[in-house]
């Protein structure tokens, strides 16, 4: 029998993030300028300003060489329509700081969407287009998720961006947005950066990939206690749950490690019984970065997660900082596939999920 597919929902919790990319093959003394080690992650600090008034910068200035309607300003390049408001907002992103055009020597910055979870909703409805269009799925058979990405923006140029990329991707934004500091209206008034939405500074040389991140107005969704409760009912208007379908929650390490009661509220959330006794959801976790594997709340969710998430280096470091925890075996192996079977033996349940590259990509049951 054909089966109501629409029914089934995932739902990602995540900073929203705009990414500002850039290429400095050509000038790889960046890194050493701004004490930032090639190839990692990292959160942003004193040490990062000028690079970000310089990638800001940067990034606006194609705005204003194209009178306002950036040629990377869109979905597959489509402009930007010019007007007051966004005037406004551009005004208040570029006036973080005040930058010299002339003083930056990077080439050309790209802005989009980023965070692990938004890729992923994104990812995910691409994928169901292109099952669709391809006909590789019967259509009575297809699974029509509803794809939805809760976060916390400023009232600013990045954060429209972020809604307007989740739309045309065909993710429901449910994004709310942070009141600047002390309440006051800043409509005219520049936003520093940790007011603005998120940002992330992405240095490519080569096919490494170097990450310097500013949350913003995201370091904390203030989804703790009944806030929670309030932002499900929002997210959950129009689902008709099934007993054969999923509602699925979907969250990062990068996430837990900045708002650990958004993090303890969503474990307790998905963990509570339904009247069938299964969970209430299933709960989705991406490691997402390295460094954030030594954190009790980030080892928490690990455990307690349905399904896990990580690269090759993101279990072999999970696995170190469960040994240092004294969970796993101190003298047992370090490699990738010997990190997986570990860290799947100590899980309670669940599945974990391991990509390595283009070698191979692991899955085993926890427990």
């Amino acid at each position: 029998a054909a089966l109501p597919w629409a029914a089934a929902m995932i739902i990602g919790v995540d900073q929203a993030l705009l990414d500002l990319v850039v290429h400095v093959d050509a000038d790889v003394a960046i890194f050493e300028r701004y004490g930032i080690e090639r190839n990692t992650q990292c959160l942003a600090d004193h040490r990062h300003t000028e690079l970000f008034q310089d990638l800001i910068g940067r990034a606006y200035l194609d705005d204003d060489d194209a009178g306002g309607q950036a040629a990377n300003g869109g979905p597959s390049g489509r402009p930007h329509a010019a007007s007051n408001a966004g005037d406004k907002k551009r005004a208040r992103s570029r006036g973080i700081s005040a930058i010299s055009e002339a003083s930056s020597s990077l080439p050309r910055v790209r802005r989009t969407p980023g965070g692990m979870v938004a890729n992923a909703l994104r990812a995910a409805a691409w994928s169901h287009k292109q099952q669709r269009g391809g006909g590789d799925v019967a259509a009575d058979k297809l699974i029509t998720p509803s794809l939805k990405m809760m976060g916390m923006v400023a009232d600013d140029y990045a954060g429209d961006r972020i809604r307007e990329e989740l739309v045309s991707a065909g993710v429901e934004p449910l994004l709310a947005v942070r009141a600047p500091l002390g309440g006051e209206s800043k409509e005219d008034a520049a936003l520093s950066l940790s007011e603005g939405t998120g940002l992330c500074c992405c240095l490519i040389v080569g096919k490494e990939r170097t990450m310097v991140t500013e949350l913003g107005a995201g370091k904390t969704l203030e989804l703790g206690g009944a806030v929670w409760e309030m932002r499900m009912k929002e997210a959950l208007v129009g689902y008709y749950p099934q007993p054969h379908l999923p509602k699925i929650l979907l969250t990062s390490a990068f996430y837990a490690q900045a708002d650990n009661d958004g993090a303890k509220a969503m474990l307790a959330w998905a963990k509570r019984p339904r009247e069938d006794g299964r969970p209430t959801a299933l709960l989705a976790f991406a490691i997402s970065a390295q460094w954030c594997c030594n954190l009790p709340m980030v080892q928490e969710l690990a455990r307690e997660a349905d399904i896990l998430f990580a690269n090759e280096p993101e279990i072999v470091e999970l696995a170190e900082a469960l040994r240092k925890a004294g969970a796993l075996p101190k003298e047992s192996a370090s490699d990738s596939e010997t990190s997986l079977r570990l860290v799947a033996g100590w899980k309670a349940h669940g599945w974990v999920i391991a990509t390595r590259g283009s070698k191979s990509v692991g899955a085993l049951e926890g427990g």
